[in-house]
């Protein structure tokens, strides 16, 4: 289909305004068209054919009142518009603008004939190279659905998957573009060297198809192999050369094993670096103890979920005077991790302790992850100690940062404090009671704070699968987010918080945590996505402003029940920008601050690690330390491999709940089973059935909803009825639910 084209006599013909929701009806777009189209709607207004204005695009005639022209920056650092005639429009210096921008603007008389001044009504392209036909340009590959892309200059240059030449999303590669149907030439490196490949059936002949993505189908001359086998190779081109076959059936541990590979994580460490770390003694040496200050004797303890074993931060609360004096205590691996040691370019090259099923790929080996670096019951570590003076109005008074030694009183978890604060029946915690309360009463200070300020709040509760010994999952829990969940994560974001303002004030080298603003496609996108589903927003321009995108939340989400407000947060979340890491501070939109950074897992992200070994690098040499520069230098080239890194691995964790989701659900096909109606909007029935799967089914002719009401068949079905539903597979083996014993025909997938 030629998006642009089509736009051009679609525009010419259709002079009224015309939202982005509107025009994919109108025009039929499917799902998988839609960045085509809002690429070639950018193309558009880049060319000032089209002008997008209070989220609906309109054609531009001859004598539209606003002007279009491109950003020039003079000598004198003025930005200007030059005219045909010889004037220039003059712009603001302190404007948001780069020489080459192309911008929409109206115009007011200057001092003199030849000078306007100039307001920017819109900046519509910002300078970029121009990709030429025939033009070789380098990338990383990226898809969408089942879109192979490469960005270049803020264009994506789509690739058809038959072009793909052996690249995998994460390659950085050379591409031809081409009318015709731009190609992959050249593959300069390779995010990780190893795939995982199931063989399956295709023509009669055995195809070998990759694990976790669609890149087409590869062969493999060996023919001592069956359907469903799993083997690990490398890809030279389209051809495969086995590493090791994957032992054993095709079943869950076996596509779990497959998809860590695939992701380029592994368990085992190399050699040098177990050497490296069997070297480390467990006694603390003159050196260790050197400027830290002894907390051994402060009630200390850590609030984990129950099966965790690498436990990186404790906490601590004394109160005196009005003023609470709240110690976040982290694990320090710094001490033991010295820059480009084969232990620090492993740690790099992992960036992020992975969290499969109920298993761990850790970033540090066993002996650091779970034991000198974990702070662990009954036993003295070091750490690097953050005392935060804080007031009645969750003012911060006064902060330090300092090393420390520690002692863990008490190894708590979350489900087990909970239960304490509400029914105080646990023996082993009742010495902590006192504590315990003044850290809810601090939470709840910092929360309010929190939201005060704008920060968005996404309450969402996490699922976790109950295994049997074979790693086959039984059943679902609903892990909810209690008063110790939020102690802990307040806590945690107060001293994350206030170690980049410190870091940022000293003028440090520092990993930041950023968050952009939603753009105004990802504004487009959230309104056209809500109101598709019911949800009415009159003005959504202004949410530039967290405190304000915050009200419009609490607007959608009044009166809506526990259950709808998670989908809703799940639709939201899908429109707005991924944090990233950076070594320039742009600020955090979600949580509403200037400036952010993550500090307190340094034995579990890597980012926090580097953030230890600056911190610690300044604590012990001050300014004095040349290291310093070093680090500087060096983040430059590491962040966006860590933002990189993090995507790799949340899509892991991501892809392996989804498969044990649909291996728990296969368990139950065809099976007749009550379910209870949590709401309805306009997308159909939101159920969750009496195995804890949860669906939807459409909205299909002859129902009718009305307040919160479905009628349909003569039966009116409400929120929280119990009804018959039926899960079956559909043709391309997924899973999909009906109502049971009704005439309904449109089906609809399982949601996790």
């Amino acid at each position: 289909m030629n998006f642009k084209e089509i736009l051009n006599n679609f525009f010419r013909k259709y002079k009224k305004q015309i939202t982005i929701k509107d025009l994919i009806k109108k025009l039929e777009i499917n799902r998988d068209e839609i960045d085509y189209l809002l690429d070639t709607l950018y193309e558009l207004e880049s060319e000032g054919k089209i002008i997008l204005d209070n989220e609906s695009y309109m054609y531009v005639p001859e004598n539209f009142y606003l002007s279009i022209g491109t950003i020039t920056k003079s000598k004198s650092n003025n930005y200007y518009v030059k005219l045909d005639d010889g004037s220039m429009v003059l712009f603001k210096k302190d404007s948001d603008l780069k020489s080459g921008d192309i911008i929409y603007y109206s115009k007011s008389k200057g001092k003199h004939c030849k000078q306007f001044i100039g307001e920017v009504k819109r900046i519509i392209k910002r300078e970029s190279a121009k990709i030429a036909s025939n033009y070789i340009v380098k990338g990383m590959l990226s898809k969408n659905n089942n879109f192979f892309y490469i960005t270049v200059n803020d264009k994506k240059i789509y690739i058809p998957k038959k072009n793909l030449n052996g690249a995998f999303v994460g390659d950085v590669v050379n591409v031809k573009v081409k009318e015709s149907g731009s190609s992959v030439i050249e593959i300069l490196e390779k995010n990780h060297n190893q795939h995982a490949f199931r063989a399956i059936l295709r023509n009669n002949e055995l195809k070998w198809v990759p694990i976790g993505g669609s890149y087409g189908y590869f062969s493999l001359d060996d023919n001592d192999y069956s359907v469903g086998d799993l083997i690990v190779a490398e890809v030279n081109n389209n051809c495969l050369k086995v590493v090791r076959k994957i032992d054993g059936d095709y079943n869950l541990k076996n596509n779990i094993e497959a998809l860590i590979i695939e992701h380029g994580f592994y368990k085992e460490f190399p050699k040098e670096v177990l050497e490296q770390v069997n070297n480390i003694s467990r006694d603390f040496t003159e050196k260790d103890l050197k400027n830290r200050i002894d907390l051994r004797d402060l009630e200390t303890f850590t609030i984990d979920p129950i099966n965790a074993k690498d436990l990186d931060d404790a906490v601590s609360l004394e109160y005196d005077d009005e003023l609470y004096y709240l110690y976040v205590h982290t694990a320090n691996p710094s001490n033991y991790i010295k820059l480009n040691s084969p232990l620090f370019r492993e740690a790099m090259k992992r960036c992020f302790s992975v969290y499969p099923s109920d298993g761990v790929i850790p970033m540090l080996p066993d002996k650091l992850s779970s034991d000198l670096c974990s702070l662990n019951e009954d036993g003295d570590k070091l750490a690097i100690t953050f005392k935060i003076v804080i007031n009645k109005s969750g003012n911060v008074i006064d902060f330090n940062v300092f090393k420390s030694i520690i002692h863990n009183d008490k190894k708590m978890n979350y489900e087990s404090v909970n239960r304490f604060l509400e029914d105080r029946n646990n023996k082993e915690y009742m010495p902590f009671l006192d504590t315990l309360l003044k850290m809810r009463e601090l939470s709840c200070i910092l929360e309010t704070k929190k939201i005060s300020r704008g920060a968005i709040e996404f309450d969402n509760d996490e699922k976790r699968f109950l295994l049997d010994k074979k790693g086959n999952p039984i059943n679902i829990i609903e892990k909810q987010r209690g008063e110790a969940e939020k102690i802990i994560e307040n806590f945690m974001l107060i001293a994350n918080e206030n170690i980049a303002f410190y870091a940022k004030y000293l003028n440090l080298p520092f990993v930041y945590r950023n968050h952009e603003k939603p753009t105004i496609q990802k504004k487009i996108n959230l309104k056209s996505n809500l109101e598709e589903k019911g949800y009415s927003i009159k003005r959504i321009r202004n949410i530039d402003s967290p405190l304000i995108f915050q009200k419009m939340l609490n607007n959608i989400l009044k009166g809506k029940s526990t259950e709808e407000k998670k989908y809703i947060y799940n639709d939201i979340l899908k429109t707005m920008s991924r944090a990233f890491y950076d070594y320039q501070n742009i600020g955090h939109y979600g949580l509403a601050l200037d400036c952010y950074a993550t500090f307190t897992s340094p034995a579990r992200k890597f980012s926090d690690l580097l953030n230890h070994m600056i911190i610690e690098e300044f604590l012990d040499n001050g300014y004095d330390s040349k290291l310093l520069e070093v680090y500087r230098e060096y983040l430059e080239g590491i962040c966006e491999y860590i933002s990189s890194k993090q995507k790799e691995a949340d899509d892991l964790e991501s892809e392996i709940n989804s498969l044990i989701l649909k291996t728990y659900a296969a368990n139950f096909v065809d099976m007749e089973v009550t379910a209870r109606i949590l709401f309805f909007n306009n997308s159909g029935i939101y159920i969750k059935d009496e195995n804890e799967l949860t669906g939807v089914i459409p909205i299909i002719k002859g129902m009718i909803l009305k307040d919160n009401k479905l009628v349909y068949n003569g039966e009116i079905y409400k929120q929280n009825d119990i009804i018959k539903v039926r899960l079956l597979k559909d043709d391309n083996d997924e899973l999909i639910y009906r109502l049971s014993g009704n005439n309904i025909k449109k089906l609809a997938k399982v949601k996790k």
